[in-house]
């Protein structure tokens, strides 16, 4: 998925900050080498530290497009409903 985000362009309406676009590929890189990882069975650790800085980088990028805005006063992740939302059905790995 950060793959296809990185190779997409932003609506017209998105007003993203400058070097967004370098950002949004950033966070593909990782996403490759954190499957990499996944898929070689890395131990615990490096699992751990490679999803912390994916998640990281996804952080600072989710609400770039988002009509609230990037104003945590706006939305405020922390106060969402997460029971409110549909589950997503996990993908299964392409074999």
């Amino acid at each position: 998925a950060a793959e296809a985000w990185a190779k997409s362009a932003a609506p017209a309406e998105c007003h993203a900050p400058e070097g967004s676009g370098e950002k949004v590929t950033a966070l593909a890189v990782e996403a490759r080498a954190f499957a990499s990882l996944a898929e070689a069975k890395a131990g615990d650790p490096g699992i751990k530290e490679a999803l912390n800085k994916l998640h990281d980088q996804f952080q600072a990028l989710h609400m770039i497009c988002m009509p609230m805005g990037m104003d945590d006063k706006k939305m405020d992740h922390k106060k969402m409903d997460h029971k409110k939302m549909e589950p997503m059905e996990p993908k299964k790995p392409p074999r």
